[in-house]
């Protein structure tokens, strides 16, 4: 009978703590009563989930053990984990029982998750360790910064222009006197769209041109929602070995919020006006360059700067435990 180890990464300042902490608690307890190798880790600063999930791996590995390990958190903590399962398996391929992701949002950004439906399995401990894995393609960014080339794997999508932009602003104004919360990302919005902060690019699809100027927002998704909950590319399909694009061009307020509604609910492609507004694609590489200067964007909720990006599919990479009774999206 193969060996299992549950692994569970929490990240004690997701969301607002309190359900981090709960969940700490409750694991705790079903520990008392399970025969189950169930282990608790606790995050203590940037990349310590990637850290600890490579370290997981690698210590199941060596002891002929596969490895269940569980990202608890928001989309950030998920893609540090992600990032650290995949380099190891990058690293050593095959070799030994493959480590799986599992994910348990109690984060503020549980977009990911948002790609199987109700959420609520994800947060029970028994079907998630009674889950099973189903291989998943990540998406991998790779550009130069000082002469020297980086790369992250993005497990979900990343955002550059309007909704981009508001994320970043959010962030930035927590660290104001009394803008806090949800606060801080409605007045970034109403910043934003006021200014229609959008961006300027040139993006290539496959080695094609694909837009050349300003733009509202461009997304680049492995999944199928962005921004708490909209659904930026309803196509999306995260064992596809494609990659969604969406583009939407520059435009006036009053029809952005015209058709804003349709966006958030995946509808935006079925309008017979979209291409008028945008562009739509399913494609295996997608070059980004900003056409003055460096462009900022947002990976998996965390903030980026660069300037030429390249985003690739690496299909069926990643292992993600789907929890019993969960049923994945259909091809």
């Amino acid at each position: 009978m193969e060996k299992k180890r549950y692994d569970f990464i929490i990240n004690p300042v997701s969301g607002k703590g309190r359900e981090p902490q709960a969940l700490k608690e409750r694991l705790e307890e079903f520990i008392k009563k399970d025969k189950r190798d169930i282990r608790i880790h606790i995050t203590n600063g940037a990349m310590d989930a990637a850290d600890t999930a490579a370290r997981i791996a690698r210590d199941a590995r060596d002891s002929g053990v596969s490895a269940m390990i569980y990202a608890c958190g928001g989309d950030g903590t998920i893609n540090e984990a992600a990032n650290g399962i995949a380099e190891e398996l990058l690293e050593n391929g095959s070799e030994g029982p493959r480590p799986a992701l599992g994910v348990v949002p109690v984060g503020s950004g549980n977009d990911f998750v948002r790609y199987f439906g109700d959420v609520k399995d994800f947060l029970d401990i028994e079907k998630q360790l009674d889950g099973t894995p189903m291989m998943a393609d990540l998406l991998r960014l790779t550009w130069h910064e000082g002469g020297v080339e980086r790369s992250r794997f993005c497990i979900n999508g990343l955002n550059i222009g309007l909704d981009g932009n508001t994320a970043i602003l959010a962030h930035r104004m927590k660290e104001l006197p009394l803008v806090k919360g949800s606060f801080s990302y409605l007045l970034a919005l109403g910043i934003n769209t006021a200014k229609l902060n959008g961006a300027s690019l040139r993006i290539q699809a496959d080695g094609k041109d694909f837009f050349t100027g300003d733009m509202l927002l461009c997304t680049v998704s492995n999944g199928r929602f962005c921004g708490g909950g909209v659904e930026s590319c309803p196509h999306g399909r995260i064992n596809d070995g494609l990659e969604g694009l969406l583009l939407i061009k520059k435009t006036r307020r009053g029809k952005l919020f015209r058709f804003f509604p349709d966006y958030k609910m995946g509808k935006l492609n079925d309008r017979e006006d979209f291409p008028e507004l945008g562009a739509y694609a399913q494609v295996k590489s997608v070059t980004i360059e900003p056409l003055k200067g460096k462009m900022e964007f947002v990976v998996d909720g965390e903030f980026f700067s660069t300037g030429r990006l390249q985003v690739d599919v690496v299909p069926g990479i990643l292992p993600v435990i789907v929890p019993e009774g969960t049923e994945p999206p259909a091809l």
